[in-house]
């Protein structure tokens, strides 16, 4: 039998607020097999921090940029509920892996519009709550 080398995932992550800070990329910068390879935000001093604290590679103001320029095998989507059809269809489109942050949509419609975008791909999704991460006090 044949060993393969396993690859680490290279994430990029769009929406640095404290969703992304406080619950994703404290995570991710611990697990050996991802790389925090690109973060993205409209707001450049969001990017500039995430960049000095978790160690991501590139930092992007345009998520269309991050996606077409990055060096990416996945996206965490942690941005607010209205953006999350038209990113979650770019990054499928694209050929990438998404987590995408509650709530998946909006409208019937638009989840739908997700599903059959992600059914159609070879992209692996998952959507999510940031405090499934947590570890729960009693």
């Amino acid at each position: 039998m044949r060993s393969q080398s396993i690859r680490n995932v290279r994430v990029g992550v769009v929406g640095c607020g404290v969703v992304a800070t406080a619950y994703y990329l404290p995570y991710l910068m611990k697990m050996p097999e991802t790389e925090i390879t690109a973060v993205c935000d409209i707001y450049e001093q969001r990017t500039a921090a995430c960049v000095r604290l978790f160690g991501a590679r590139e930092q992007y103001s345009d998520y269309y940029e991050m996606i077409r320029r990055a060096d990416i095998d996945a996206v965490f989507i942690l941005t607010g509920p209205g953006t999350h059809v038209p990113f979650t269809l770019a990054a499928v489109e694209a050929g990438k892996h998404v987590l995408l942050q509650k709530p998946m949509a909006l409208t019937l419609d638009d989840a739908n519009a997700i599903a059959r975008a992600v059914l159609s791909s070879a992209c692996r999704p998952d959507a999510t709550i940031a405090s499934r991460w947590l570890r729960h006090r009693s």
